[in-house]
């Protein structure tokens, strides 16, 4: 139970708020190349997540 509600929590809610935080931080402090930026954080924050949820089904 524990495990689906991380990973719920995980990939439901903080997900889509991380990647709204980056894209606002990156509009700020580097409007000219905030849309590359964004993109590569979301590729490295998917690889991040897909670990901790790897992590996560293992103690199942």
């Amino acid at each position: 139970m524990f495990k689906s509600f991380f990973s719920l929590l995980i990939t439901e809610i903080l997900t889509p708020i991380s990647i709204i935080g980056i894209a606002i931080f990156f509009i700020f402090f580097f409007p000219d190349y905030w849309i590359p930026l964004v993109i590569i954080s979301i590729i490295i924050l998917g690889e991040y997540i897909s670990k901790i949820l790897e992590k996560l089904d293992k103690l199942d």
